[in-house]
């Protein structure tokens, strides 16, 4: 009788089909079992791999070998799945449905599934659903990151430590490598969709509007449709559940999200959020990382910024001070909702106290309705009356019109507030846009970069 610790069964499945970019599978197959030789606790891993994996050897190897860990390297193809072989070594695609159906059937026995593989995070959503830990890519990644991943994952577990603590170490080693790609692996955990399901305080507050729900039936909404000839607006899950793929497929919503490159990483933690929803087809998400390479960038943006039907805007100080995004994107997204009924949603990402109450989906100001906007901002400090950005922009808005008395006045009551706050530096970039001001604030101590004559 063996009374030893118990030992944990790795499984490795490998696949590069013919036609792929060739991936340094046996590399980081030799580095796993190289770490795993020399940890403190060695005797309690007992790998097992298979290599030119088709879709058939996975269940096989995992019925034969009753895994703990699985872990697959290869290629991913996003919302087409996993890339593994054919009998005649050609890639076959796996999706993510089918994935999470099969480890359904083994997560009595299997704790954990790492994909490193590409834009993998897709097939790791829908496989958390039953395996309580799931590790997928939300991004491209290179044969360096992905083995320095591996070798810092495992030399975590060999060591004792638990599967947060590994994801950890994996991701730290992207970066002391050098290697841009520390963000790339993400862990999620059966508890945490679980949790994610029942509970409807979000990370993140959208202003003006309630939650989505998944009983929702989001044909209701007031913008145009492409798709008129669904007339009984069902829900897109009854027209799945009757295999009416045809028809749910057309009620799938694209969702463009507008955000500061500076806001990468909340990104990622909304769309997590919001990943449900893509998994069961009832929206796609789309933003600027999503450009295949050799694309135009420029090109790409206005298409999808004009064919969405749902816009999300990423709120944060980075936003607001990003011109791209405030003179085009934000633009665009309010004149679509005033000609097409467009559904745009402001979306908070960080605490920006009072921008609460501004109205977004009335965002007069990033149209140049500047009348309108004094209006709206006049609103909002009557509600926060310590917010310094409103008065600031208010100025702006102010001097626009040639109010150059009003925008000195709100400019000397922001200017105020900013230096109560410590928000000098703040208090001068706004200064840039207020060219109708010939001198301002000088009795109070700040020091301004530069003087503006009308």
């Amino acid at each position: 009788m063996n009374n030893g610790p118990p030992v944990n069964k790795i499984l490795i499945l490998a696949a590069n089909p013919k036609g792929t970019c060739r991936l340094r599978l046996d590399e980081e197959l030799r580095e796993i079992k190289n770490g795993l030789r020399r940890a403190s606790r060695r005797e309690q891993f007992l790998i097992e791999s298979a290599e030119a994996v088709r879709n058939r050897d996975i269940h096989r190897a995992i019925i034969d070998f009753e895994p703990q860990i699985v872990h697959f390297s290869g290629h991913g193809a996003q919302e087409k799945g996993l890339v593994l072989e054919d009998e005649t070594g050609q890639e076959k695609l796996v999706d993510a449905e089918a994935l999470a159906g099969l480890f359904e059937l083994f997560a009595e026995h299997v704790e954990c599934v790492l994909l490193n593989a590409c834009y993998s995070e897709i097939q790791a959503q829908a496989i958390a659903q039953h395996i309580d830990y799931v590790i997928g890519m939300n991004n491209e990644i290179g044969d360096k990151a992905a083995i320095e991943f591996a070798v810092g994952f495992y030399d975590a577990l060999g060591a004792g430590k638990s599967v947060e603590y590994a994801h950890k170490l994996g991701c730290k080693l992207i970066g002391v490598a050098g290697i841009p790609e520390s963000l790339t692996p993400q862990l999620l955990t059966k508890n945490q969709l679980q949790t994610e399901g029942s509970n409807t305080t979000a990370l993140f507050s959208a202003v003006g509007v309630e939650p989505p729900t998944l009983k929702s039936t989001y044909c209701k909404s007031n913008f145009k449709r492409e798709t008129s000839s669904i007339e009984d607006c069902k829900g897109q899950k009854d027209l799945l559940a009757s295999n009416k793929l045809q028809q749910a497929n057309m009620l799938t919503m694209e969702v463009f999200l507008s955000y500061s490159p500076k806001d990468e990483k909340l990104r990622k933690e909304l769309e997590t959020s919001l990943s449900i929803l893509e998994l069961q087809g009832i929206i796609k998400i789309w933003h600027v990382n999503k450009i295949s390479p050799g694309k135009n960038k420029k090109v790409e943006i206005e298409q999808h910024l004009n064919s969405a039907r749902i816009i999300l805007l990423l709120i944060s100080r980075n936003f607001l001070s990003s011109g791209p995004h405030l003179n085009y994107e934000v633009k665009r997204a309010m004149e679509r909702r005033e000609n097409e009924g467009t559904l745009v949603i402001p979306i908070l990402l960080s605490s920006i106290v009072g921008w609460q109450s501004i109205k977004f989906s009335d965002a007069h100001y990033f149209l140049k309705d500047y009348k309108a906007a004094i209006e709206d901002y006049t609103h909002v400090i009557g509600l926060e009356p310590e917010l310094a950005d409103a008065y600031m922009i208010r100025a702006i808005a102010r001097c626009e019109l040639r109010d150059k008395q009003g925008a000195i006045k709100d400019e000397r009551d922001a200017a105020t507030l900013y230096v109560k706050q410590g928000e000098t530096a703040r208090h001068n970039k706004f200064l840039k846009k207020l060219k109708c001001i010939d001198a301002v604030s000088h009795a109070l101590p700040i020091k301004l970069n530069k003087q503006y004559s009308s």
